[in-house]
């Protein structure tokens, strides 16, 4: 056959891979263990930044856990009753303190931070039948409509938060550490998988991601108290090792040889009908209270 002739067939659409030692997962494995390395640090002094100055093992954030009462291990309602001082009749503390323990030692909904305490009441009725009731009497009395009376009011709280823990700092430790290496043990999978399979792409996204996530745990360690306030670190990592899933289902499709790739007409009819229904049905700025004001 001549050359003239000759008819070169059209190259098969195959998944873009690398090779699995190559430089794209070299560069990843260096990116990945520098972010690791930063992001462990950074963890290590929002830690450090929680103890005392002492460098006390059961002190974190400035209180002695030794000397602060633990919601979560209350024997009865008299060890809570010594930080109720703002009722000054005794049996109207005592109400109070039996209402905080039997929220406090509820198994079925744990106590997770100290301002879930908020949500404890007595019943308005029985504060009416109850002459020595004094303080939650005079609030029931500017609330009539009130079913459940707060046994403490924000002020309260206020000033009982310092005094009492939901979590030993051992557990707070033990909750951190666990956390950190559930985010590096998602991201280090997630290499080694996508390392196997040759589905690498961008050696620096994966690295990226984990130091952007690392800065974000390390903020939710350090804006919280971790005795007192919910632990929303520990969610946070959860919902990023879901992130971190779907990236790695993400890599093994081949966007190039997708014929999502030439489609045209279906997403630009999807776009109009949403335009269309969020111009119909939506809300925002067009009727919001100050564009009604100022028509």
């Amino acid at each position: 056959m001549s050359p003239e002739m000759r008819v070169v067939a059209p190259r098969s659409r195959v998944a873009v891979r690398t090779r699995p030692g190559g430089r794209s997962a070299h560069l990843e494995l260096l990116g990945l263990l520098a972010a690791t390395m930063v992001v462990v640090l950074g963890l290590m002094l929002a830690y450090l930044g929680k103890t005392d100055a002492a460098g006390d093992a059961g002190g974190v954030a400035g209180v002695s856990s030794a000397k602060a009462i633990n919601l979560r291990q209350l024997q009865g309602p008299g060890d809570v009753m010594p930080v109720l001082g703002m009722f000054e009749s005794p049996f109207e503390r005592r109400a109070v303190a039996v209402a905080l323990y039997r929220r406090a030692a509820a198994d079925a909904l744990p106590l997770e931070h100290v301002g879930g305490l908020v949500r404890v009441t007595i019943p308005a009725t029985e504060i009416r039948a109850e002459r020595r009731y004094v303080e939650l009497r005079s609030r029931l009395e500017r609330r009539p409509w009130l079913e459940g009376v707060p046994v403490l009011s924000p002020t309260d709280l206020a000033n009982l938060k310092p005094h009492v823990i939901v979590r030993t700092p051992e557990a707070f430790r033990l909750r951190l550490m666990t956390a950190a290496l559930c985010l590096f043990a998602a991201f280090w999978t997630a290499h080694a998988f996508r390392r196997m399979r040759g589905t690498i792409g961008d050696p620096v996204a994966l690295p990226v991601v984990l130091l952007v996530c690392g800065i974000g745990l390390m903020s939710l360690v350090a804006l919280r108290d971790p005795l007192r306030d919910t632990m929303s670190f520990f969610t946070s990592v959860t919902g990023i090792v879901a992130g971190v899933g779907l990236l790695v289902l993400a890599s093994e499709v081949d966007l190039e040889a997708s014929p999502l790739r030439r489609a045209v007409l279906g997403p630009l009819a999807a776009a109009v009908v949403l335009a269309t229904l969020l111009l119909l049905f939506g809300t925002g700025p067009g009727t919001s209270s100050r564009m009604k004001s100022a028509g």
